[in-house]
């Protein structure tokens, strides 16, 4: 959120005003290639980026409705454990 705060802050919400992306370490580093390759920071010819809202709006929407099918995956099975050992 911290990477996707800076570019809002930045005001590279749109193509006309994409910035360059600063020298990432670790797990920021990380971050922004998933976010690049999710098209949530959308690149120019100039290799600067910027922040598609309406992208990252969708990539927030899928990661938890896998987070919901995981939890939701997790509590049935430890609901039929439950069941078969008790």
């Amino acid at each position: 959120r911290k990477l996707v705060e800076s570019f809002r802050g930045a005001g590279a919400t749109a193509s006309e005003r994409a910035v360059g992306l600063p020298v990432l370490r670790g797990p920021r580093a990380w971050q922004a290639r998933r976010l690049v390759t999710a098209g949530v920071l959308r690149s120019t010819d100039a290799q600067t980026y910027w922040l598609d809202e309406s992208a990252y709006r969708d990539w927030r929407r899928r990661k938890r409705r896998r987070a919901l099918g995981v939890v939701a995956v997790l509590g049935v099975s430890a609901a039929i454990v439950w069941l078969l050992v008790g």
